[in-house]
């Protein structure tokens, strides 16, 4: 099967850092991670956790080391219960309110990251961030585990002197434009969209998706199957063959 790929500069900020690996690089590498978070912690080989959430909340935190630097990844993945599903209706735009006139984004999706940042587990990430310097911190998620994105701003806000970089495959649209446009002038964040044209399910939703950086996939024919197009692992393959 062949692919045209497209890279869209849909924003840029001279306040914002740039990443020093190539983007298409950094898409195949997390490629592979974001599709191994549909599978179990044993399974998808996670030896370095620096802290565990029940599986059904379906995010694994780890450290990595990449030619000698330390990195923090934290993946979630997409929705895989009924009620993951049902949460992902409510999807009304409220406030973000961890800082006062950042933008809106999806009541279901904040709802859950909430959830994940007000858990027990999530201080020893913030412990982690406070006694090591200078760490860039990977969020990469597939569909609605693209809320990662809020945990990421939060933590961007935190700690100024780390890097966030935000890896999203598919992901429908949750934010408003004002919270893009807050992201584009914060000088730690770094936002990445990854998505297949005949995607239906990553352009539904409420809102828009204004990131950084877009890569738009133009597949050699269109499929009408909008189950089958929105896999995680349809993603993982493209990315290994062209990116």
């Amino acid at each position: 099967m062949n692919y045209i790929k497209i890279l869209l500069i849909t924003g840029f900020s001279v306040f914002s850092f740039q990443p020093k690996e190539n983007i298409y690089n950094i898409v195949k590498r997390f490629s592979k991670t974001a599709s191994n978070a549909y599978l179990s912690r044993n399974n998808a080989n996670i030896t370095s956790s620096i802290t565990n959430y029940p599986e059904k909340y379906g995010i694994r935190i780890y450290e990595n080391k990449n030619e000698n630097k330390k990195e923090l990844i934290i993946v979630l993945r997409g929705s895989k219960s009924f009620s993951d599903w049902i949460n992902n209706f409510n999807c009304f735009l409220t406030e973000y309110p961890y800082e006062k006139n950042i933008g809106k984004i999806h009541s279901g999706y904040l709802k859950k990251a909430d959830k994940i940042i007000k858990m027990p587990q999530f201080e020893k990430v913030k412990d982690y961030l406070s006694k090591n310097d200078n760490i860039t911190v990977y969020f990469t998620a597939h569909s609605s585990g693209c809320k990662s994105i809020i945990i990421a701003t939060y933590l961007s806000n935190l700690y100024p002197k780390h890097n966030f970089i935000t890896i999203c495959f598919g992901s429908p649209n949750f934010c408003n434009a004002q919270f893009y446009n807050t992201l584009k002038e914060r000088e730690n964040i770094y936002t990445i969209s990854v998505k297949f044209i005949d995607d239906i399910i990553g352009y539904s939703g409420i809102g828009v998706n204004k990131s950084k950086k877009k890569i738009d996939i133009i597949p050699a024919k269109n499929s009408f199957n909008l189950f089958e197009n929105h896999l995680m692992i349809r993603y993982e393959k493209y990315c290994k063959l062209f990116c």
